[in-house]
């Protein structure tokens, strides 16, 4: 009676890994069962090679699989070669792991208890993990997984967006010890890498450029639902496309943003008006979805539009070929509203009142958000004044 650990380059996984079995002699038969681990190549022992992802842990799984397993054939000695072999399958189970350890199934397990884009986001969070290990567990992420994880994902993406995936995962772990799914926290001795990103607002005189460029006629409405979306505080482009006359109370727009489900009620100043008027839609108060399939569509349209802008021009204009904004999206006109309105004297808690953003030390009444509501509309009326000025 013996115990091996089996691995054979015949027996690979469809992403080229080595299925790691258990070669066991019994009462003269041999037999393989499979351990549910992979290895990138051969064991020595159960030690898996030191650039591994998750070694160590695997390791430790294997050692237990091999002790249980001792344990199975010392106390079932009378059984036969076929008895043992399913007996220990069964006691082992590896095929039929339990998903509720499994890191990918609580991705979208925690992803299900959201809404919109952030589901999408812990769906891509979730694939990257597929493709990287498909199997780890909860308990067999440590630091070395992560650091991995992050090498693997730094290939492919920029440091901020394997930044996004990481801290994913780091909520995912949260949830997960608050449910009592694990104990395990590998995030208290890695750290998430950030840089800085580049500028996303425009200055006021990049603004006017933009604003009173003769670009070509298809960039028109791209560029003027541009501005009125400044005029509009950075109102989100999703929010903005799903607009209806119903919206529309008075002066303002009155809406409850899709992503934080805040109210909001913005004053409708003329410049706006003025964009609203021209394109105005059929079912919805501006036009796009009367063109496109869905606001998604419409937004990658959007941003390839304004990036170009600079490269085409009305017919007789000259043009150096280069765009004049190449990294500019829906996203800098909030961006750009906000620069302004600080470069203005604008107080920090009128600006976050306006942009929706949340000041834990600012405990406000609901007297001092009407009245802040005031103090929004006076500073979008300077910041638009400010932009119209000479």
């Amino acid at each position: 009676m013996s115990i091996s650990i089996f691995t054979h380059d015949s027996k690979r996984t469809r992403n080229g890994y080595l299925n790691v079995y258990l070669r066991i002699n019994f009462k003269g038969k041999r037999f393989l069962v499979k351990t549910g681990l992979t290895a990138s190549s051969q064991l020595n022992g159960t030690m898996f090679p030191k650039n591994e992802r998750g070694a160590q842990a695997k390791k430790k799984r294997l050692d237990n699989i091999l002790s249980t397993t001792e344990g199975v054939m010392a106390a079932n000695t009378g059984l036969t070669p076929k008895q043992m072999k399913d007996l220990i399958v069964e006691t082992l189970n590896p095929g039929k792991a339990d998903p509720s350890k499994s890191l990918i199934y609580n991705i979208r397990c925690f992803a299900a208890t959201k809404k919109g884009r952030t589901v999408e986001l812990y769906t891509q969070t979730a694939k990257r993990v597929e493709e990287y290990d498909n199997s780890v567990s909860l308990d067999e992420v440590d630091v070395k997984w992560l650091q991995g994880f992050e090498r693997k994902c730094a290939e492919t993406m920029k440091v901020n967006s394997v930044g996004i995936h990481l801290r994913n995962i780091r909520a995912v772990f949260n949830w997960a010890i608050g449910e009592e799914k694990t104990q395990n926290y590998p995030f208290s001795r890695f750290k998430i890498k950030h840089e800085e990103t580049q500028k996303r607002s425009l200055s006021v005189k990049e603004l006017r450029l933009l604003r009173d460029y003769p670009c070509a006629e298809y960039q028109k409405p791209y560029r003027d639902i541009f501005m009125l979306m400044f005029y509009l505080i950075g109102i989100n482009a999703k929010d903005l496309l799903h607009l209806t006359q119903k919206n529309l109370v008075g002066d303002r727009i009155e809406y409850v943003r899709a992503k934080t489900k805040k109210r909001y009620s913005v004053k409708v100043e003329p410049e706006a008006m003025a964009i609203i008027e021209r394109y105005k839609g059929k079912k919805h108060l501006i036009d796009p979805l009367d063109r496109f399939k869905s606001h998604l569509d419409w937004l990658h349209h959007f941003n390839d539009a304004l990036k170009a802008i600079g490269k085409d021009c009305r017919p007789g204009v000259k043009t150096t070929g280069k765009a004049l904004f190449p990294n500019l999206s829906s996203y800098w006109s909030r961006h750009t509203w906000g620069t302004i309105a600080a470069e203005l004297d604008t107080p920090i808690d009128v600006i976050a009142h306006a942009l929706g953003h949340n000041i834990p030390e600012l405990k406000v009444t609901s007297i001092y958000i009407r009245f802040n509501e005031k103090k929004v509309d006076e500073a979008n009326r300077k910041v638009i004044d400010f932009v119209n000025s000479k």
